[in-house]
């Protein structure tokens, strides 16, 4: 029974460590041009003026800088690493020609390039405020870009692009939080 009790209140005392050393996240609300987004409030925001568009950055905590593009040119991240077979590689050898820059030798090349398996980012479409986004994750911590990208989120074509490089996996979260929250504000 002493046991137990002992058991129990060795497990309160492990929960109660757990939950203070949890950090509240707070976040902020930034607007940037026709957007609202929150952010953490650790993170800092610059607007800055871009030649067809308004950009800017965002500063995360550990000095990552997600760039963000707003205008009718925005980067809808539609890389396509080439995927050429066997035999095709056997063929551009044999003639001294050079594979397409970037190109992977494969087995299977049309599936593997329609899987994306040589990307460094899995893409998914998601409905962010009515609008849809395509949102690239990075497939390993560190490595890669996560992304999101609206083609349009206004009747004057404009796009919406925002891209961080290289980042840890605890802060992925926190992006893909701020992802999610981005509301597009009415032009008057």
């Amino acid at each position: 029974m002493n046991f137990h009790r002992a058991t129990i209140h060795t497990y309160l005392i492990y929960l109660l460590l757990i939950l203070a050393s949890c950090k509240p996240s707070i976040n902020r609300t930034v607007i940037f041009d026709y957007i609202q987004l929150d952010i953490p409030s650790r993170w800092t925001f610059n607007q800055q003026e871009g030649m067809d568009s308004a950009a800017g950055n965002i500063i995360t905590s550990k000095n990552d800088t997600i760039r963000i593009d707003y205008g009718r040119y925005s980067d809808p991240f539609e890389e396509v690493i080439p995927v050429i077979s066997l035999a095709m590689a056997r063929e551009l050898d044999s003639l001294g020609i050079e594979y397409v820059p970037g190109a992977v030798v494969s087995i299977r090349p049309q599936i593997d390039q329609d899987q994306g398996l040589y990307l460094k980012e899995y893409y998914y479409y998601e409905d962010i405020d009515d609008k849809r986004a395509k949102i690239g994750i990075p497939k390993n911590s560190g490595q890669g870009r996560m992304s999101i990208h609206f083609y349009k989120v206004d009747s004057f074509g404009n796009k919406l692009s925002m891209s961080v490089s290289n980042i840890d996996s605890d802060i992925q979260i926190e992006i893909l939080n701020m992802f999610k929250s981005i509301r597009f504000l009415t032009k008057n």
